[in-house]
Order: structure tokens, then C-alpha cells, then sequence
């Protein structure tokens, strides 16, 4: 077997935090973390940041890497977790208990009492799976934060040489992730919602509560896909009205589920479904969205679809996909004009 690539780890102590999301926009996809070091005071002279920071440079997206320089690390494991890093380093010589505090990690790990529970339909994972023969937990095959894959090169492009093996099955035939339900409760609730629309489970379990969308990052995610920021693009992403123009000084891509007559001012344009089928939108969603974040372009503006069946996956992985970015702008108006 080859020796893996090492990892790198920025270290960000002397960033300038009054712009935190741009200095850690620097290293994304040029470091594998950004590395952030808590020190008490104590076991480490210095005294330097602690769970809230660690919280706000996790909300970025940027995968954070906490390395705890502090007595008895196990005091603020909770807290720490909490914050949402990828990675984090304790001091076995700063614990009276190391292996305590190893087991209290593991058990913070997830910071939930639930787990998730996924069975695959594709023949090569039921395959992997019987091959296996035990249950497989695996992260996402994309970098924290980023478009999703639907294709192996998808997967290639992202994660390169961090990776030994691609299992290539072929493109993604739903396009978007799983729907997540909580079933824990005395009525199930969408946590997520994916390739199975809501109308099809309601229609065999009747009716799912909806919650808010959205998770803060300094608190337990109760599924993957619901901080603020996800599914991003490198290039800034925002939500238009149909009707609003691009400004004619930027190179404006559109997302749009079909085009429009007078689309033509936009300078790259991917189309969902020219016939409006939401599955085949949903299908195309990811792919478009990279081959536009590949065209250098300056903004890329998309249409939400409606918000029924996959319509309504679709346009929260778009929502979540523009979150931080600059409102568009509407166009000028005509003399007279009023759009209500």
C-alpha cells in the first residue's frame, strides 16, 4: 500500500478575528484544517481563545482542527464539542485520568443520544456492505461545507490523494442526499429533506412535523446538512426574483430549472430540467452547480424551483448555498414601472 500525503494544518493564531470568515476563506482549499491552539494559561503560559471562537470559525465551514493546551482538558471537552471542530488534540501529560478523558471524547463525539441509519439500494453498496459484513459508518465523500458529489470525479476533485480508494458506481441517479427523519418521538420529524419527498412518507406514516431548518454551530447537530452554510461553491452564490437582471459589469452565471427567453445576458447559463421535472432537477442540481463554480465567473445567481416533492430539497441546499453572501441587486426600473 503507498504512504498517504501528509495533511496540513494552518495554524490561525494571528489572524485578524474582525474578519475571520475572510482569513479562513484563505485556507480553504489550501490547507486540510485550520488549526486552532486553546491554551489555559496554566499548563501552556499563554492564555488564548476558547469554545466561542472555535464555534465562529467552525460556522465558516473551514474544517477546524482544536488542539487543547490546557490542564485537565476533560473540563472543556463539553463545550469544545459543542463548537463543531473536526479534529480535536488533548495532552495525555495534562490529564490525571488519561484514559477517563479519552472516554469522555468518545462519548462527546457525536453529542447526541441518537444515530443515523441508512440502507443503501445501489448494488455496489449492498455489495460493500455484505462483503463487510458489519455496519460501515463513513463521513461524506466531499470536503466539509462544499458541493456535494454525484460523480467519482466529483469525489477525486475534492478529496485527491487524502483518499486510497474511489468505489465507482456510477452517477448519483437521485442527485440529492437522503431525506432524515427523527423517529425517536411520538411523531417523526424531517431533520433533512432529500431524495424521498415528504408527500411520499406522509403518504405511508401520515403527517411529519416540520422544524426549523436551520442549526446553530455552537450547538448538537441532530443530522448532517442543517448549519447555516452548506453545499457551497466558491464562487458567491445568491437567491433572485425571475425577474431581477445581473449587473453588466460582472460575469453572472444563472441556475435556473429553465431558461427564459430574454436569459441571454447572462454569461453562463445551467438548466435544471428544460421540461421542469423536479427529479431530473434534482438529478442535475450538484453538477450544475459545479460546472458553473468552475467558469471564473464573479456571482452566480439561482432561481428557487417550486416547493413541492424534490423542489423542496432543492431549494435548501440553494438556500443554504447562498447563506453570507450579498443580497442581488434588483435591476433598474423603467420610468413608470412598478413591480408591486
Amino acid at each position: 500500500m503507498t504512504a498517504r500525503a501528509p495533511q496540513l494544518s494552518a495554524g490561525i493564531l494571528t489572524a485578524d478575528l474582525t474578519r475571520l470568515g475572510a482569513e479562513l476563506d484563505v485556507i480553504s482549499g489550501r490547507a486540510h484544517f485550520a488549526h486552532v491552539d486553546v491554551m489555559d494559561g496554566s499548563f501552556c503560559p499563554q492564555l488564548t481563545v476558547g469554545p466561542a471562537f472555535l464555534a465562529a470559525a467552525a460556522s465558516t465551514g473551514v474544517p477546524i482542527d482544536a488542539h487543547l493546551i490546557v490542564d485537565e482538558p476533560a473540563r472543556f471537552l463539553p463545550e469544545v464539542m459543542q463548537a463543531g471542530p473536526s479534529i480535536v488534540t488533548v495532552h495525555a501529560e495534562a490529564c490525571r485520568h488519561p484514559h477517563r478523558t479519552l472516554q469522555e471524547l468518545t462519548a462527546l463525539s457525536a453529542g447526541l443520544p441518537t444515530v443515523g441509519v441508512r440502507m443503501p439500494s445501489h448494488p455496489s453498496a449492498v455489495e460493500l456492505l455484505r462483503q463487510a459484513n458489519v455496519p460501515i459508518a463513513a463521513p461524506s465523500a466531499n470536503r466539509f461545507g462544499h458541493v456535494s458529489p454525484t460523480r467519482a470525479e466529483h469525489v477525486a476533485e475534492q478529496l485527491g490523494d487524502r483518499i486510497d480508494y474511489i468505489l465507482d458506481g456510477g452517477p448519483c441517479t437521485v442527485g440529492v442526499e437522503s431525506t432524515i427523519l427523527d423517529v425517536t418521538g411520538a411523531q417523526p420529524v424531517l431533520l433533512r429533506p432529500g431524495g424521498l419527498p415528504l408527500e411520499a412518507i406522509e403518504a405511508q406514516i401520515g403527517p411529519v412535523r416540520l422544524i426549523e431548518a436551520m442549526s446553530a454551530a455552537n450547538e448538537p447537530q441532530p443530522s448532517p446538512g442543517r448549519l447555516l452554510r452548506h453545499y457551497a461553491t466558491r464562487t458567491a452564490l445568491v437567491i433572485a426574483d425571475a425577474e431581477e437582471s445581473p449587473p453588466s459589469i460582472a460575469r453572472v452565471g444563472l441556475l435556473t430549472l429553465a431558461a427564459k427567453s430574454d436569459d441571454e445576458h447572462y454569461a453562463a447559463i445551467e438548466t435544471l430540467s428544460p421540461a421542469g421535472d423536479l427529479a431530473e432537477a434534482a438529478a442535475n442540481l450538484f453538477a450544475a452547480m459545479r460546472r458553473l463554480d468552475a467558469r471564473g465567473l464573479d456571482l452566480i445567481v439561482v432561481r428557487l424551483v417550486p416547493e413541492v416533492g424534490l423542489g423542496r430539497a432543492i431549494n435548501d441546499r440553494l438556500r443554504r448555498a447562498a447563506h453570507r453572501t450579498t443580497a442581488f441587486p434588483p435591476s433598474p426600473r423603467a420610468p413608470g414601472e412598478d413591480r408591486g
